[in-house]
């Protein structure tokens, strides 16, 4: 076989390896369910989350994210000012009822923490520390040009909502 011959064939074995390996070996599990009462992405955008062709703009996805505040007692929604476009600045505070009734009390724990001068002693951090709660931040949909990112963030509320 000469070379002319067997270089569309290497050619087309080295580019099938990694075709190949991007296929699924099995099929993604549904996300579970949430709580009847929490509404879906689908409900309040119109389409789920993933679909080809289909994304959803900032109005809908503040709604989306009022919905699920009103719904659910785990979600706290809060609009934090406007954009330089004047589009709301939304936020939403995602726990426990109890953590989002005690919540201004962690964050004073918090701020403690996180400016050493206002403690007066180790025992002050040691109680901080035990008292207060982790608290993560997620920034979804936060760079215009990245333009199904946003709906990452609104699949992640309804799951923990």
């Amino acid at each position: 076989m000469t070379l002319r011959r067997l270089a569309p064939i290497v050619c087309a074995a080295l580019c099938a390896t990694p075709v190949a390996a991007q296929r699924p070996r099995r099929p993604v599990a549904p996300a579970p369910r949430a709580a009847p009462r929490i509404p879906t992405p689908r409900s309040v955008l119109g389409f789920e989350p993933g679909e080809d062709r289909k994304l959803a703009d900032w109005p809908a996805l503040v709604r989306y994210y009022q919905a699920l505040a009103q719904a659910s007692d785990r979600v706290d929604f809060r609009e934090l000012g406007k954009s330089t476009l004047g589009a709301p600045f939304v936020a939403l505070v995602i726990s426990s009822p109890q953590n989002l009734r005690r919540l201004d009390v962690y964050r004073r724990l918090n701020a403690k923490l996180a400016d050493p001068r206002t403690l007066g002693s180790t025992r002050d951090a040691t109680e901080a520390l035990r008292d207060g709660k982790a608290v993560v931040l997620i920034t979804g949909g936060i760079h215009s040009t990245e333009v199904g990112g946003n709906l990452t963030p609104a699949l992640l509320a309804y799951r923990l909502a």
